[in-house]
């Protein structure tokens, strides 16, 4: 059988769909993961128009432990643009001229400068008229740079992990997920797997353990009710209990919900039903904990819920780009066929 809902809130997501079609004799994107290169004068940017563009793009992210911006801005001017930044993945530009005719408008354009790059450029006659269009796209805009940072992430993903990894879930479950380089399936079920990536980064002159993985099950869809946000994150506290232990003896994962309501949104993923939850996880009876985000999506064709938990344990870092590359993992989640 086969249910139909309405999307409260449409969302399409391109990662796992997308063409990539930059020019090869353009050269290669720059930059750090996270960063936006604003290109304006030094007086845009200590005046209403930087303050409207970093009340944006400095918002804190919802669901990381710490406050986090969605993104770090680097200011410079047009010329220092020419010589230096040119080939930045991504930028964002200020277009003020008072002689402007026609209406102000937001322009999205890829691989202007450079293969992968992505260029926001904000058109006005003004600064009260650039800050309303920018706070009228707040959120388009947001959601046009982190969808481009993970299509980075998922590309590099396609070409770097473990193709046996992506041919087990396939094999085994009838999903498809582009795994992390070094990403393994540390256990497996009936309806679960568990994938892990273990990995050390220095700092202050030691090595700090960093965790990343995920969990993905699947259930028979008998009704809607099994999609309110209230059963999902128990079923996924469920889950998180029964295979994802601890480091001690009766330690186990879980949702948090003590000291934050895990957010969601309603999306359309590819053509199906979804739900996006963003929150923490904590480690029930050991000191451990970190951000997770996780989907849970409609498999219409074989009346099936399939979730994907993804978290991260960082403690000595910032931890949201290492969100981000799991999150694209997570966003890479298919059903129809191998890719």
């Amino acid at each position: 059988m086969r249910y139909l809902l309405s999307l409260a809130f449409v969302l399409t997501l391109f990662v796992t769909s997308c063409t990539d079609d930059s020019p090869n004799t353009l050269p290669a994107y720059s930059g750090r993961p996270g960063e936006i290169i604003v290109v304006s004068t030094k007086s845009q940017w200590e005046g209403i128009i930087g303050d409207s563009i970093k009340s944006v793009f400095y918002e804190a992210q919802y669901g990381l432990p710490q406050d986090e911006p969605y993104f770090n801005l680097i200011q410079t001017t047009a010329g220092d643009f020419e010589r230096v930044f040119k080939t930045f993945r991504n930028v964002f530009v200020v277009d003020i001229d008072p002689n402007r005719m026609s209406k102000g408008e937001l322009d999205i354009k890829r691989s202007v400068y450079a293969r992968g790059q992505l260029v926001a450029t904000i058109h006005a006659s003004d600064a009260n008229e650039f800050a309303q269009i920018l706070d009228k796209n707040h959120n388009q805009l947001i959601n046009f740079f982190n969808n481009k940072e993970l299509d980075r992430l998922y590309r590099r993903n396609k070409r770097m992990g473990d193709a046996k990894v992506k041919e087990q879930l396939f094999t085994d479950y009838h999903l498809s997920i582009t795994p992390m380089p070094e990403a393994y399936i540390a256990s497996s079920d009936t309806n679960v797997a568990w994938i892990r990536l273990e990995r050390k980064k220095a700092l202050g002159g030691f090595d700090h353990q960093i965790s990343q993985g995920l969990l993905i099950y699947y259930e028979p869809y008998l009704s809607k009710s099994q999609l309110l946000d209230s059963v999902q994150v128990e079923t996924m506290k469920k889950y998180l209990k029964k295979y994802v232990p601890g480091p001690s003896e009766n330690s186990y994962m879980s949702i948090d919900t003590r000291f934050i309501t895990p957010q969601s949104d309603e999306l359309n993923f590819n053509n199906h039903y979804a739900k996006e939850f963003r929150g923490l996880w904590r480690m029930e009876n050991y000191l451990m904990g970190g951000p997770m985000i996780a989907l849970t999506v409609l498999d219409e064709d074989r009346d099936r819920i399939v979730t994907a938990i993804g978290y991260v344990y960082a403690p000595q870092f910032d931890k949201r780009e290492f969100l981000r590359e799991v999150d694209a993992m997570v966003k890479s989640l298919s059903f129809e066929t191998k890719k």
